[in-house]
Order: C-alpha cells, then sequence, then structure tokens
C-alpha cells in the first residue's frame, strides 16, 4: 500500500475548536460568528492507496486505531482521519454528525429545519492530484454553536459492521505484533509506523 501525510493547508485556523459534545464525545464548536461559505477547517490525516481494495476500509481503521475516521477521496483512495494529535486546523474529522439515524425521512426532516449547518470540498493542485479535504460553513453558524455535517444513510446503515479494535488485531499477521501495540495514537509518527505495517495485514476470511 502507498500512503502520504497530508501536507497541511495554509491559513489562521482560529475560527473553530474542538470542544466536549455531550454524548458525542469531541465535537467541533464555532469560537465566533461565522459567514455562510467561509473555510472552517481541514481533515488532518494520512492519504492512502491501497493496492487491494479490499482493505480499502480496514487500512484507515488501523491507521487512526478508531473506526469510522476516514473519508473515501475517490474510487481505491481515502484519508486515514486523525483521533487525535491532528495539527493545527486539522479537525474536520472531528465534526459530528447532528443525528444517527439510517431513516432517510428522518434525515429530510433534520435537512430542512437546518439541523446542519456544514459541507465539505476537495482541494486539488493544477495537475488534478488531491491536496486536502476541507469543511466550509453551508449557513450563518453563531459563536459558540457546534458545526454539524450530514454523514449520509449509508455511513449509520454500516455502522453495525465496521471494524472494531478487536477485528483489526485478528486480521494482522503475529509479525505485527499488533497485540502488544498500543491502539491509541500518540503521534503523527505513530500514525506513520503504523503504514508501515500494513504490508503484514493478511485476509483472514479467504
Amino acid at each position: 500500500m502507498d500512503y502520504k501525510l497530508i501536507t497541511p493547508p495554509i491559513g489562521k485556523w482560529d475560527k473553530v475548536e474542538i470542544r466536549q459534545a455531550g454524548h458525542k464525545g469531541n465535537g467541533v464548536f464555532a469560537k465566533k460568528n461565522i459567514k455562510k461559505g467561509e473555510v472552517l477547517c481541514w481533515y488532518d490525516g494520512i492519504h492512502l492507496f491501497p493496492k487491494d481494495k479490499d482493505f480499502i476500509n480496514i487500512y484507515p481503521a488501523f491507521v487512526s486505531g478508531k473506526t469510522g475516521y476516514n473519508q473515501n477521496i475517490k474510487d481505491g483512495e481515502v484519508i486515514a482521519g486523525f483521533p487525535y494529535e491532528y495539527r493545527k486546523g486539522g479537525i474536520a474529522q472531528m465534526i459530528n454528525d447532528y443525528d444517527t439515524t439510517a431513516d432517510v425521512s428522518e434525515i429530510n426532516k433534520n435537512i430542512s429545519e437546518g439541523k446542519y449547518n456544514v459541507e465539505n470540498s476537495l482541494a486539488y493542485d493544477s495537475d488534478g492530484n488531491f491536496k486536502y479535504f476541507y469543511s466550509f460553513a453551508s449557513r450563518k453558524i453563531k459563536a459558540g454553536e457546534e458545526l454539524l455535517r450530514l454523514y449520509g444513510e449509508m455511513y449509520w446503515t454500516d455502522n453495525e459492521r465496521k471494524w472494531t479494535p478487536t477485528i483489526i488485531k485478528h486480521i494482522c499477521n503475529d509479525i505485527c505484533k499488533i497485540e502488544e501495540y498500543n491502539l491509541g495514537c500518540d503521534g503523527v509518527e505513530d500514525y506513520l509506523y503504523r503504514c508501515s505495517l500494513m504490508g503484514k495485514v493478511i485476509k483472514w476470511w479467504e
């Protein structure tokens, strides 16, 4: 598997911050009033290029040490998001959904009531290569308001099938010594070390 660390985009990144969001754990909140269209933060992590598409959802979970911290870029490419040790402004992966429902009618109701205030976009260089994933305000956001984005019906439909730390351990070779390896990250170097172990991951289902 090929991979590269996301290069932080230039910016002050002083409009939002991470705070506790009740039962959701951490969330992202506006530090000041924000206008519609303002760029708020970017998605910190490692850009993965799995050669075997069967691992497209396994690798991000192995790198981040948590399930759900991944963002598909395009077919065969994904970002493994950092749940800890993110760099300045790199907190888009911490933005919560308003709800955990897969009910389309409920989702549409949430949309019509303006529960979501953030949308996402991708930045590319002049050659069409992916640079970074960022979040921007889809409407006015008041200071202190939590940023919320729609994860989509499929995210919550598949939620019960997401990889758990226990499953991640079982799909790795003993050579990885993953049973002894801390699944709580201690820094960017820790994430990169996980990437170096990717060649050890095996298909236990075959």
